[in-house]
């Protein structure tokens, strides 16, 4: 989420071991305006993937391979839940809901913005009129 607002978090533990070459590539790849991230060859032919990630001069911080392994086992939870729910649709609910999901993405970009959301609920619940306040809040 922090990515998608163009405010992506490095905590300083997470990141002591890791060189400026490293922070740098991720740093661009992260950024939040596409024109300025680099295109694959770019990325490749940056100095930490070229020169330095091969290498193995410094040991890998443990609690960096924990999180990885939790964020994979959250994913993975996700997923499983999903699946779960969609095999409780029938093929008509899931045709609807597809729907749902196209005319409110906007953008067709597969995926659905905080402003696509309000403005499909306005649509949907207030027939275009401002939402009430208490629903703003929330979406805050």
């Amino acid at each position: 989420q922090k990515v998608k607002l163009g405010r992506p978090a490095y905590p300083a533990s997470d990141w002591k071991l890791v060189s400026e070459e490293a922070r740098d590539l991720v740093g661009r790849l992260l950024s939040h305006d596409p024109a300025c991230r680099p295109t694959a060859p770019e990325a490749l032919d940056h100095t930490w993937l070229r020169e330095r990630a091969w290498r193995r001069d410094k040991p890998l911080d443990w609690s960096l391979l924990m999180s990885l392994r939790s964020f994979r086992s959250i994913t993975k939870l996700k997923k499983l839940a999903l699946h779960t729910m969609a095999r409780q649709l029938s093929d008509e609910k899931i045709m609807s809901l597809a729907s749902v999901f196209k005319a409110v993405d906007v953008d067709e970009d597969g995926s659905i913005s905080m402003d696509e959301l309000k403005l499909g609920m306005e649509q949907c619940l207030t027939g275009g009129a401002s939402l009430p306040a208490e629903v703003r809040r929330m979406m805050e």
